[in-house]
C-alpha cells in the first residue's frame, strides 16, 4: 500500500475517487468503506455522469451520440437540470435507438426507434439532425426537436450517404461519402439547399 501523501489528490472531478481511494488504504481497517458502501457510492447517477458510464443493453452497439448543451435546452423553452446526451445504440439488424439522457441522472427521458442505422448525428440550433441509412447509397436526414424529441422535419439524400453534420451560426452542414457538403440555413424550413 502506497503512503497516503504518495498520492496527489486530484484536481478535477475525480477528487471524489482520490480520497475514496484513501479512504480503502486506511491504516485503521475499521475505518475503510465496506465493499457494499463502495458499490453504492459508485453506482450513484452523479457518480456516473462523472464516469460516462452509460449501461448499454446486451446485444447492442454503440453508435454516433451527441451532447445537447443546458443552456440550449433553456434557450428552447425547457426547464432542465443539465445538459443531455443523445445515445444511440444499434442491434444486429441496424435498427437504431436513440436514448435521450440528462447528464445529472443518466436515467432515460426518451426513446426514439428508427428502423434504420444512424450515420451521424449532430445538435443544430433548436433540433438534433440525424442521418439514416436508407438502403445501399440513400440517406435520410430527420431533424427531432430538442425538447420533446418529436420528428419536425425529413430530408431525402438521393443516391448520397450524409456521413458528417455540423453548424455555425449561418449554417448547416452535411457533408456526403460522395465529397459532396450541402448548406442549409439555419432556418431549414423556407430555404432549399445549396450544393457545394
Amino acid at each position: 500500500r502506497p503512503k497516503l501523501h504518495d498520492v496527489p489528490q486530484a484536481e478535477t472531478v475525480y477528487f471524489y475517487l482520490t480520497r475514496l481511494m484513501q479512504r480503502c488504504w486506511h491504516e485503521e481497517p475499521s475505518l475503510r468503506p465496506t465493499t457494499t458502501e463502495i458499490v453504492i457510492k459508485t453506482s450513484l447517477s452523479s457518480m456516473q455522469s462523472i464516469l460516462c458510464v452509460v449501461p448499454i443493453p446486451n446485444g447492442l452497439e454503440l453508435r454516433p451520440s451527441c451532447v445537447v448543451s443546458q443552456a440550449e435546452l433553456m434557450k428552447s423553452g425547457m426547464v432542465c437540470e443539465s445538459s443531455e446526451i443523445w445515445i444511440c445504440t444499434a442491434d444486429k439488424n441496424e435498427g437504431t435507438e436513440i436514448d435521450i439522457l440528462p447528464l445529472v441522472t443518466m436515467k432515460s427521458r426518451l426513446h426514439i426507434s428508427t428502423q434504420r442505422a444512424v450515420q451521424c448525428i449532430a445538435m443544430c440550433d433548436s433540433n438534433v439532425w440525424v442521418s439514416l441509412k436508407s438502403g445501399l447509397d440513400n440517406s435520410q436526414i430527420q431533424i427531432f426537436d430538442i425538447c420533446t424529441g418529436t420528428l419536425v422535419y425529413e430530408i431525402p439524400m438521393h443516391k448520397d450517404m450524409v456521413s458528417c453534420i455540423a453548424r455555425s451560426d449561418q449554417f448547416i452542414y452535411c457533408g456526403t461519402t460522395k465529397g459532396t457538403c450541402f448548406l442549409f440555413p439555419q432556418d431549414m424550413h423556407t430555404t432549399a439547399p445549396t450544393f457545394r
